[in-house]
């Protein structure tokens, strides 16, 4: 989204006092403009585990190192292994930081290269002490995996997993001895590691959609459901990018006129239906790639573009017009601001002066009698 402050402020309201609603039913809070960005926090939290997992990886890999052999199968090997797998931990730390300086994402190599720094890890101290206790941090990767990484990587990861367990369970039957049958031992765990894993993974869908939930109702309003005026940055920022250079952008401050009346009369259910059925209009007249938006309390947004801005005007009047022959508007009419700009000379940055300038040609429409389209 684009800078600026923490909240949007409204306008106090328009000569007449159709603005005075906002303060009750139909008026909208003041809602923080941004909202966390998930993804970002969910990358930085992966790349601080990364770069922990590395350094208690590296510890006990130099206090590996340090310690006496007695009776070792192969110490040459186990210290080349403990080796291996801090180089191939040091390029997972890099391929961290340039994630993070490059915002690209590297599930696929962080994937491999982890569990291959865990399972020369584990062999490294098979050989050079005859013992397999870090083998258990196989376990890490696949619990980590559905919290981290993208959904398509998880069989993957399953299946890595798996293989390292009978891999390491193979090698320990065959340097250090032990019963034939060491692949039941392996199943075992292998069963465990993937149930833990499903679980984990079941937690971060469930998370993941309420996440989603939240965000649509922090962008939506719920009278109406439109998009609020918290989305509108973003989904302008959007809009531009869709529109061919050759056509006209209109922004379009619309506002019901004697509003208040509906409330004051009928009651507020009434002037919740009044505006449900302005938004439904709105709908009806725009286009599925237009902007659609309650801005607050009677007031609506509408963003449209085509080749001609004549055709534009006219879309925005037949809008006013069905507006004022409709009997469930119970007597309101519809006034409405116009800015109109070529797509080639607008950027993400106008927004804040288009709004500004289809709010004063909103403010000149009521001041000349409203129910009229009124241009900046």
């Amino acid at each position: 989204m684009s800078p600026g402050p923490d909240f949007f402020t409204f306008s106090g309201g328009v000569p007449g006092g159709d603005k005075g609603v906002r303060d009750g039913m139909n008026s909208e809070r003041m809602l923080p403009r941004r909202t966390p960005d998930l993804y970002s926090r969910l990358t930085r939290l992966k790349q601080r585990s990364v770069v922990a997992f590395f350094l208690g990886g590296l510890s006990m890999t130099l206090v590996a190192l340090i310690l006496p052999t007695t009776n070792a199968p192969n110490a040459a090997w186990g210290t080349g292994l403990f080796l291996v797998s801090l180089l191939l931990g040091s390029v997972q730390v890099l391929l961290v930081k340039r994630q993070m300086e490059r915002g690209t994402r590297v599930d696929g190599p962080l994937m491999l290269l982890g569990n291959a720094c865990v399972v020369t890890a584990a062999l490294g101290e098979t050989y050079r002490f005859g013992s397999q206790v870090s083998a258990q941090m196989v376990l890490w990767p696949m619990v980590f995996a559905p919290g981290f990484l993208e959904r398509r990587w998880w069989p993957w990861q399953a299946a890595l997993s798996v293989v390292s367990l009978f891999t390491l369970a193979s090698v320990k039957a065959e340097v250090m001895g032990g019963d034939a049958r060491w692949w039941i031992g392996a199943l075992v765990v292998s069963v465990t590691v993937l149930v833990t894993g499903l679980v984990v993974g079941y937690f971060r869908l469930a998370a993941e959609h309420e996440a989603e939930a939240l965000a649509h109702h922090s962008l939506t309003d719920p009278l109406t459901g439109l998009l609020n005026r918290r989305a509108l940055p973003e989904k302008f920022r959007q809009l531009l990018d869709a529109v061919p250079p050759g056509h006209q952008v209109a922004l379009v401050m619309v506002d019901l006129d004697y509003f208040k009346r509906v409330n004051d009369q009928f009651g507020h259910p009434a002037g919740d239906q009044v505006l449900q059925t302005l938004s439904q209009v709105l709908r009806q007249s725009a286009h599925p790639a237009h902007l659609l938006a309650r801005m607050g309390g009677e007031e609506f947004l509408w963003v449209l573009h085509g080749p001609a801005s004549q055709h534009l005007h006219d879309q925005v009047e037949e809008a006013r017009q069905v507006v004022g022959r409709s009997p469930d508007m119970r007597g309101t009419t519809l006034s409405a601001g116009v800015v109109t700009r070529a797509r080639a000379s607008l950027t993400p940055e106008h927004w804040s002066e288009l709004l500004t300038l289809a709010d004063r040609a909103l403010y000149r429409a009521k001041d000349e009698g409203r129910n009229r389209i009124c241009h900046a």
